[in-house]
């Protein structure tokens, strides 16, 4: 005999759609994409790991980088502001928003988010590791220096998109969550606006 044994089933779907960009596709595409995300080679140089395309640093390992004591997000700030050439940061990285600082016995955890102008950049962020001893150990560099928007039109709406995934994964019944976010989407050197749904059904 089967049965559901669970409580709650989380479902994360990720919706995005594009206006134009697509018009090389195949008609039956429509404006329903799921994009594989996409993948990058990288070697190894001193203490960090570079990606073999575009030569940015993606993670520093040992930093060994002392900060003037303050607040956690100031002194990642400091720290991103005196490396923004090595990180392929604007100088005064005024497109990073800090999103969270995490403490731990180690020290602290501090992200940042990539935004153009109100639109955060999906999946780019920097974290910044800072120990008690007010030195920068590690930092995680997704930052992409290359996204540009050119069409800040949004052709489908939030609540199309929202409706679109429902049907999409067929969910029946009542949703304990949702949220649907308008984010810059960059991918194979292309970005755009899209909409991303996060649904949970009860």
């Amino acid at each position: 005999m089967r049965r559901l044994n669970w409580v709650v089933v989380l479902i994360v779907f990720a919706v995005f759609f594009a206006n134009g960009v697509f018009a090389q596709k195949p008609v039956d595409n429509k404006n329903l994409e799921i994009i594989p995300d996409e993948t990058y080679e990288f070697y190894r140089f001193d203490n960090m790991r570079v990606n073999k395309t575009t030569g940015i640093p993606i993670a520093l390992y040992n930093v060994n980088y002392e900060v003037i004591q303050s607040t956690a997000e100031d002194m990642a700030r400091q720290y991103l502001y005196d490396n923004a050439q090595l990180l392929f940061l604007k100088d005064n990285a005024d497109d990073l928003v800090h999103s969270s600082t995490r403490e731990t016995p180690g020290g602290y955890h501090v992200r940042f988010d990539q935004y153009v102008g109100k639109y955060q950049v999906y999946n780019s962020n920097i974290v910044v590791n800072i120990n008690h001893n007010n030195v920068v150990t590690f930092v995680m560099n997704d930052f992409k220096p290359s996204v540009k928007i050119t069409n800040k039109n949004i052709v489908v709406s939030q609540t199309q998109a929202k409706n679109t995934a429902i049907n999409r994964i067929g969910i029946e019944g009542k949703i304990y969550f949702e949220k649907v976010e308008t984010l810059v989407y960059n991918n194979k050197k292309v970005s755009r606006l899209v909409q991303k749904v996060n649904i949970v059904p009860s």
